[in-house]
């Protein structure tokens, strides 16, 4: 069977490239006597060998976030495996943050909230008010003490 146009032009560049043929040419010579130029040494740090994660890159703007707006800073310690789920526990006051393998938020003691990562960051103020709001609703449906009434005899 023959080539196509493609193996075929694939095969030239191929055959430009070898030694023999560069030895043809006068100007390809003196570049490959020529010692190579040293290559630049780019800091390690700007590349990392593996690529983060969307879970390990949503815990590092966590801990941005919560270093910025709350002064606070995440350690290890407060990093808790849990199955495919990392949970980040910032303190005793403060709801559990589960983020998830695709990078999700997820405030765990936290009914509602309108975005997760805000939620996450503002977790001890939301939290307390949603306490003091099911501690009002307790305290307005637990029924009064009934007065007892002392039986009048006549």
């Amino acid at each position: 069977m023959g080539k196509n146009r493609t193996q075929l032009a694939a095969e030239a560049r191929l055959k430009d490239t070898t030694p023999a043929a560069v030895a043809d040419q006068p100007e390809a010579q003196t570049a490959a006597m020529a010692p190579a130029a040293p290559v630049a040494d780019k800091p390690v740090a700007d590349k990392p060998a593996v690529p983060l994660s969307k879970q390990e890159t949503t815990i590092l703007k966590l801990a941005a976030a919560l270093r910025e707006k709350r002064q606070i800073e995440v350690k290890p310690e407060m990093l808790q495996q849990d199955g495919k789920f990392i949970n980040v526990v910032v303190g005793k006051d403060w709801p559990t943050i589960r983020i998830g393998t695709s990078g999700g938020v997820t405030v765990l003691e936290l009914k509602s909230y309108p975005n997760a990562f805000d939620a996450a960051v503002d977790g001890d103020k939301l939290l307390a008010k949603q306490v003091a709001r099911d501690q009002k609703k307790q305290a307005v449906a637990a029924p009064a003490p009934a007065k007892q009434q002392e039986a009048v005899t006549a």
